[in-house]
Order: structure tokens, then C-alpha cells, then sequence
């Protein structure tokens, strides 16, 4: 058996949610389950991507802006997209793309599957991808020669990403996004609606749809003064029953998406450019040095400036 394919043993387990994201219980039937949440990935400083390879794990119902793919190197794993059960086996891909609802069910014994997450932003677009207007396979089932081929080449590009990204060479940040441009430009190329050799049926809609708009809004505006009270009275809704709609389908408050964003945006800004620490608090949103230090160091762990000096 390839090395590839022997998963880390602190990864057999069933994953604790909140370890990774932002989870919470529900009961249903008597049974304790995980509703559908937001999830807030944690990255190496500059390097918003995560490889790992699996076996016997399970995670619940979440969604975040990041691209997911999971290839099964064996046996079974029923994966879920957008309300679409699919049992995937061995040589076959599940892709989820920005803002997908996604879920990861028991899998039989002996189930092993290679993991990679980046954010669109690591391929150089913008807050999602694919791009606009594109439509892309949730399910890579391999029904033909031609994406067989095709399949056998994404895997080696997601185990040479592995094999980089546990090894931390020199250079392997540049070498990895490099072969990760490879892979989504393969994906692109060879499963959109309309490429050569694929069926592709209606694309599944995109998760929680009553909130499109709502999200749209905040991440137009979110450098700006933004509270709940005003967002609120966009949507004709009172600022407690935005509160708690948000909060149950998302799992963070209001306020720490928001701050989430702005952290974001002020990370893109200090590797960039040489703006003043405090001229990029303000361009964020925050509205002084002080708290844009404090909520800095919540999400990132350390400050501005520390963060511009090592990966400016």
C-alpha cells in the first residue's frame, strides 16, 4: 500500500466539531445532532490551504467559502452536496465549491480519502469559486475513459500537494499553488456544464438561499459602519430576529463574521501594500488602532504588525 494512503492516526476518529468550526446541537429523534454551521478554517500565516488524508470520519452539515475536494483512495464514502446524496468509491471525487452545504457520513471500514481546502483567494480570484456563471460537477464519478484520465491526473495533483505541504520544503508555498492552479484549471477544463465527455445535469442550488442576500450586503459593506440594527432594517426585520435567523443557520454571531471579513481584508492589505497600520484599520472598518489590534490578534494570534513583518 502507497504511503499516500496511510492516514495520520490523530485522524481516526469521528471529528469533533468544534474543534474546527462553529458547531452546535440540536436533539432530533432523541439523538444529538450537529445542525448545519459555518465553518472557520485556521490556517499556516500566509497560507490558506489544508491537505490531510482520512479514514473513518464523519462531519456534519457546513459551509464555508473555501473549495473542498475529497478524492476516495478506498473503499465507500456517501458524501452529501446541496441535498444530493452520492456514495462515492475508490477513484472518484467530490467537489464542493464556495458557499456548497456539504456533509461527510459514516463510512464503511477501510475507507480511506484524500482532503484538500484552499481559499478561492490562494488561485488568485476573488471571494468564491468557480467564477461566475460557471456552473461545476459536485460528483466526479468516472463513467468514462476520458475522465478516468482525467481523474488520475487530479490525483496525483492533490498527493503531490500532500507530499509538499508535510515535507514544507523551500519554496513549497509557491510550488504548491502553482500545482493548485494545475488542478482547478483541470476541473474547469473538463467538468463544466458543457465540457467535452461530461453529463452534467442542473447544478444543485447553492445552500441557504434566503441568505444570499443578506451575505451579499455585508460583504459589500462591511468596511463600512455596520450594525446589526441597520442591516436589520435593509431586510425589513427586527435586529433580534436577524440575531438569532443568523446566529442558528450560521453558528457565529453577527458581529464575528463581520469581524472575520474586515481581519481578512486587513491581512490582504498589510502583504501588499505599504499602507500605515492605522490607515488600514480605518480602510477595514475599525474604527481605531485599539480594537482593530484586539480583534486582530483574536483571529490571527498576533499583531498588524508582526503579521506585515513576517509575510510582507
Amino acid at each position: 500500500m502507497s504511503r499516500h494512503y496511510l492516514p495520520d492516526s490523530s485522524q481516526n476518529r469521528k471529528l469533533h466539531l468544534l474543534e474546527y468550526g462553529y458547531g452546535y446541537t440540536s436533539q432530533m429523534n432523541g439523538e444529538e445532532r450537529v445542525k448545519p454551521f459555518y465553518q472557520h478554517l485556521y490556517y499556516l500565516r500566509n497560507f490558506p490551504l489544508l491537505t490531510s488524508i482520512h479514514e473513518q470520519f464523519t462531519f456534519e452539515a457546513h459551509w464555508h467559502p473555501e473549495v473542498e475536494l475529497a478524492y476516495v483512495l478506498e473503499g465507500k464514502l456517501p458524501v452529501t452536496i446541496n441535498g444530493k446524496l452520492v456514495e462515492l468509491r475508490a477513484g472518484q471525487l467530490a467537489v464542493c465549491t464556495s458557499g456548497d452545504l456539504h456533509e461527510y457520513h459514516n463510512a464503511e471500514p477501510g475507507t480511506k480519502w484524500l482532503l484538500l481546502l484552499f481559499r478561492p483567494t490562494f488561485i488568485g480570484k476573488a471571494d468564491e469559486w468557480p467564477p461566475e456563471g460557471v456552473e461545476l460537477r459536485r460528483f466526479v464519478l468516472a463513467l468514462t475513459e476520458q475522465e478516468q484520465t482525467v481523474l488520475d491526473a487530479i490525483l496525483q495533483s492533490m498527493l503531490f500537494i500532500y507530499d509538499e505541504y508535510q515535507a514544507k520544503s523551500p519554496y513549497f508555498r509557491s510550488v504548491i499553488q502553482g500545482e493548485t492552479m494545475k488542478l482547478t484549471s483541470l476541473l474547469l477544463r473538463h467538468f463544466t456544464e458543457g465540457s467535452i465527455g461530461t453529463n452534467v445535469t442542473s447544478a444543485p442550488k447553492r445552500h441557504l438561499p434566503e441568505l444570499d442576500a443578506f451575505f451579499q450586503y455585508v460583504n459589500d459593506h462591511f468596511t463600512e459602519p455596520l450594525r446589526l440594527t441597520d442591516v436589520a432594517a435593509q431586510f425589513a426585520l427586527s435586529p433580534s430576529r436577524l440575531s438569532e435567523g443568523f446566529s442558528n443557520t450560521t453558528g457565529v454571531s453577527f458581529v464575528s463574521y463581520v469581524q472575520h471579513k474586515r481581519v481578512e481584508r486587513a491581512k490582504d492589505l498589510l502583504r501588499t501594500s505599504r499602507t500605515p497600520i492605522m490607515a488600514v484599520a480605518l480602510e477595514c472598518g475599525f474604527e481605531n488602532l485599539r480594537t482593530f489590534n484586539r480583534v486582530f490578534r483574536i483571529f490571527t494570534g498576533c499583531t498588524p504588525t508582526a503579521y506585515r513583518n513576517e509575510n510582507g
